[in-house]
């Protein structure tokens, strides 16, 4: 009689890769690629690639310098740096969140006596209650241009290995957030206003120094709202569909 081969099934399924990375239901399609591209060079640029090393990470050396380089972007200095200023300002923002989520964070905050967010936004409402919006903001525009527009080209030479991906993924998740209220990259086809995002960017890292870690509405770090804020700006300047309402610089 001839033998008969039974097949063998294996003890061990093979493994789904998104499962195993983590993130089968993150949404990494909110992301734009663009702007990951630009904070991967922004990392190289900053010198940033001691997140990955065990030492402690001073809060406000990172801080500091992301709030800074909003600012240089609000004023509008020298626009024209590589990688640009929001770029640079996500990228440490990242190195923040990323020693938070691994416990290396060395925390040098301090609250100020008489200075809160929450008592600050709630004088803010009653200000926009009182007084109504400027229906058409004053636009001032760099000379000869049509504001930032630049195609980002994204190569096997990008250094994404720099980047904290535990944060890109809830980057992710902040955009998704905001596609399912407005619509996914709805920003793309509509553009967006500078003061919208920048005051938006800005009023999360506010808490952020101020000690407040969650935002309520969203569940999700105030740090990665700042990110994913700037992420819609940033975006929206690469494509050139920004309206640049900042306020008139200085010409050198």
């Amino acid at each position: 009689m001839k033998k008969q081969h039974q097949k063998i099934k294996p003890n061990v399924k093979p493994t789904n890769p998104k499962q195993a990375m983590g993130i089968k239901k993150v949404p990494m399609s909110c992301l734009s690629s663009q702007v990951v591209t630009l904070v991967a060079q922004a990392m190289l640029a900053e010198e940033l690639e001691q997140y990955v090393k065990p030492e402690k990470v001073l809060v406000s050396e990172h801080f500091n310098a992301a709030v800074s380089y909003f600012m240089n972007f609000w004023e509008g200095y020298r626009d024209d740096i590589s990688p640009p200023w929001l770029a640079r300002a996500m990228a440490r923002l990242m190195v923040i969140r990323s020693a938070e989520l691994e416990g290396r964070l060395k925390d040098d905050r301090f609250s100020i006596a008489g200075l809160h967010v929450k008592d600050l936004n709630t004088k803010a409402v009653e200000i926009i209650k009182q007084y109504p919006d400027c229906v058409a903001p004053f636009i001032q525009l760099p000379a000869d241009t049509t504001g930032f527009k630049i195609p980002v080209q994204i190569t096997n030479t990008i250094p994404f290995n720099v980047l904290p991906w535990r944060v890109v993924m809830e980057m992710a998740l902040g955009m998704m957030e905001g596609g399912r209220k407005y619509g996914r990259h709805n920003y793309r086809k509509m553009g967006v206003r500078a003061t919208v995002y920048y005051d938006a960017s800005m009023r999360h890292c506010a808490d952020f120094i101020e000690g407040t870690k969650i935002d309520s509405d969203s569940g999700l770090s105030h740090l990665t709202k700042a990110l994913s804020s700037t992420q819609v700006m940033l975006d929206s300047m690469i494509m050139g569909n920004w309206i640049d309402d900042r306020p008139i610089r200085i010409t050198e």
